[in-house]
């Protein structure tokens, strides 16, 4: 049985090296970002849907940053006396993640023990910007490719798995996924603000003699 055993195991761990090739066979495959075919400047066409591509594009640019004033707005009202050690804190951190770190930081020291519930829709929120980040970024900091059909754009978003040595998948940008996109920072802004000012609200109503 022993045997029987070892040598299914055997049998399976061939069939899996063959079907699915190792790590380091996969960092010795050409990638499409090795090649010059793909260093060529892209652009929308010059058409209807070019042009609204080409327009929402724009807004998601221009206005990404409101998503992230937005989160420095709502972590300022925790304590508006240290305002400026938050506006200091806050921007001088390179990355959004760490941003987002101190937001979820403070807001916990805040209202942690008072006012949970309001901690968890931060932390919804936040998760949720983690995959509007993650899809803006490709725009603004992946490789746009050779267009294959008319109003759809491949774009490999430069992110790359050491462990997997793998990059992210492809995705292909339409129409659709911009509307969608700005949506959601819409949403997600809108969110945000909505739960500074109940952070704001909670804060003042604890401070009233009695309210406890």
């Amino acid at each position: 049985m022993r045997a029987a055993r070892h040598s299914e195991r055997t049998r399976k761990k061939v069939i899996e090296a063959v079907s699915f090739p190792g790590r380091a066979e996969r960092m010795a495959k050409p990638h499409l970002v090795d090649t010059f075919d793909n260093a060529l400047f892209q652009h929308f066409n010059r058409d209807l849907v070019g042009d609204e591509m080409a327009h929402l594009l724009s807004r998601i640019t221009m206005n990404w940053g409101k998503v992230e004033h937005a989160l420095y707005l709502s972590m300022k009202s925790i304590d508006r006396k240290r305002a400026y050690s938050w506006r200091a804190a806050f921007f001088s951190s390179t990355t959004l993640a760490k941003r987002k770190d101190q937001a979820r930081k403070s807001l916990r020291e805040a209202v942690g023990r008072s006012y949970p519930k309001l901690l968890d829709a931060f932390d919804d929120a936040l998760n949720d910007l983690q995959d509007v980040q993650h899809r803006r970024n490709a725009l603004s900091h992946g490789l746009w490719l050779p267009i294959q059909r008319a109003g759809e754009y491949p774009v490999q978003p430069l992110r790359y798995d050491k462990t997997k040595a793998l990059f992210d998948p492809i995705l292909i940008v339409d129409i659709a996924f911009l509307g969608d996109l700005l949506d959601n920072m819409t949403t997600l802004t809108n969110r945000i603000y909505s739960i500074g000012s109940e952070l704001l609200a909670h804060q003042q109503l604890i401070n009233v003699p009695g309210a406890r």
